[in-house]
């Protein structure tokens, strides 16, 4: 299934995605993201504002506050998530989202988006994931063969 544009959305959604864009240029970025995720849960196919979504979750980790007791709940999503993959692929995209939105550079959960969305039959979405990852690491060396493994399968 090819990735959706910013053309093919309908009018309501269309409306969410230019409030996000004017979100973004205000740096308002827990609005943006709160938008984006509205969107995807109706069009998980569109890529651009999957992307979006990952700088505006990055822009607000970056700017939030580091706390003193930060302890991570993602392990246990990300093992729900798993879970979720083979019976129903795009509910686990959905909730490694979630994850996603307090870490995105995560592997764990990243890696699980990227199997989710190969599942659910959304490559781009898989090498999206894998192409985060490499932005925090871009030497790691068994991530850039899984990516050209994903790269090959879609030709």
């Amino acid at each position: 299934m090819p990735v959706k544009t910013e053309k093919e959305l309908d009018e309501g959604q269309r409306a969410l995605w230019l409030k996000t864009l004017a979100a973004m240029e205000l740096r308002n970025f827990g609005y943006a993201i709160s938008l984006l995720q509205e969107i995807l849960k109706q069009e998980p196919e569109f890529l651009t504002g999957r992307q979006l979504l990952r700088r505006a979750e990055v822009a607000k980790k970056k700017a939030g506050k580091k706390s003193f007791f930060n302890i991570s709940m993602a392990p246990i999503a990300v093992m729900k998530a798993q879970r979720e993959v083979k019976k129903a692929p795009q509910r686990a995209v959905e909730m490694i989202e979630r994850v996603l939105e307090d870490e995105p550079y995560n592997r764990q959960a990243n890696l699980v988006l990227k199997e989710a969305a190969v599942a659910a039959g959304w490559p781009e979405i898989g090498v999206f994931a894998l192409q985060t990852l490499l932005e925090e690491n871009p030497r790691d060396l068994k991530l850039l063969h899984e990516l050209g493994l994903l790269y090959h399968a879609t030709n």
